[in-house]
């Protein structure tokens, strides 16, 4: 009887242990599972897939011969020749679901992302959240619409804060449907000003991290100013990092700006924050890695300009979490510069 262990984060599969060997799993932006490596550095798989999963070439190790865990990370099922994506099926040489889509969202129920997988992906989670304040409603919207334009099956909510007691009632409710059953939270982007200590709400509320209720969710993405301020050990982004059951945390460290176009950025080349005399990092990851805070400056396209679309930055976050991840956990350094 073969003897595996699974190990899931919030976005998916990150190690596999199968006939005595841990294997790591390396994917590309879209999920896909590239390469398998083990703690020393051996690599015992590697795959590659058209644009719809279906494989073009497979090496796999007799340590790791037929290894399910593939396309977009999920699991592949040898009886069925289908991929398992928990709410249904995919069959990839049909290009479609087997089965109805649960939510009946759109008018093709057996689509899958919306017949374009390159931009588009389809996982198992329902909902996306955004907290932003009054003057930063047509940024939230351009935000709302940039998500249901590249994850076309999910939800997305957008949830205005203009105190306190709006922050922390809605941060309780989220992760729940309208039944009350339970939803993958995939990300939450908080628009609105800050500090590095506290967010604001309104005029004069401060909201607190260590107020708020422990959610398990793929992504946080922090906009305002100065959130992710790497001179005050215990920002905004690290609190969240560690104290919320997250892959990864995004936030600036220096000044952020809004556009209601849904394009941020974070200045780092010129201009100084309030808060120090230097120039920021601009949009900084935060990681709760094996207990440890992991921090990476500056992870934005280039080095001289970082306006992105916010549902851009999000993937960023994604990618670049899942790569940091899984070097800590190989115990070697990996170079960041130029990854994108």
């Amino acid at each position: 009887m073969l003897n595996v262990t699974n190990v899931m984060g919030v976005n998916g599969y990150v190690s596999r242990r199968q006939n005595g060997t841990t294997g790591y799993l390396f994917k590309d932006a879209h999920g896909d599972v590239l390469s398998i490596y083990t703690s020393t550095s051996n690599k015992v798989a590697d795959y590659t897939y058209d644009a719809w999963g279906e494989i073009r070439t497979k090496n796999e190790s007799s340590s790791f011969e037929n290894n399910p865990l593939r396309y977009y990370g999920q699991y592949y099922d040898y009886e069925s020749d289908m991929t398992y994506l928990r709410a249904r099926y995919y069959d990839s040489s049909i290009r479609r679901f087997i089965t109805e889509d649960p939510a009946k969202d759109g008018s093709n129920w057996y689509a899958y992302c919306g017949n374009n997988p390159v931009m588009m992906f389809d996982p198992s989670g329902l909902d996306y959240y955004i907290f932003y304040g009054k003057d930063r409603t047509d940024a939230s919207k351009s935000t709302e619409k940039q998500l249901n334009e590249k994850y076309p099956d999910k939800k997305v909510h957008r949830i205005l804060v203009e105190n306190e007691e709006d922050f922390y009632k809605n941060w309780d409710a989220m992760g729940f449907d309208e039944n009350g059953n339970e939803v993958d939270i995939d990300g939450v982007f908080i628009h609105q000003h800050g500090s590095p200590n506290y967010l604001h709400a309104g005029e004069n509320g401060q909201i607190y991290v260590d107020k708020l209720t422990t959610k398990t969710i793929g992504t946080i993405v922090l906009t305002a100013c100065d959130t992710g301020n790497l001179d005050y050990s215990n920002n905004v982004a690290s609190q969240l990092a560690i104290s919320q059951n997250v892959d990864q945390v995004i936030a600036p460290d220096g000044l952020g700006s809004l556009l209601s176009i849904g394009i941020v950025s974070s200045t780092y080349t010129k201009e100084k924050s309030d808060y120090y005399g230097r120039n920021g990092e601009g949009f900084t990851l935060f990681q709760k890695i094996s207990g440890k805070l992991i921090i990476t400056p500056n992870i934005t396209k280039d080095g001289t300009s970082n306006y992105v679309k916010t549902s851009e930055l999000l993937s960023d976050a994604i990618y670049l979490g899942n790569q940091v991840r899984l070097v800590n956990q190989l115990g070697y350094r990996l170079i960041l510069n130029n990854w994108r």
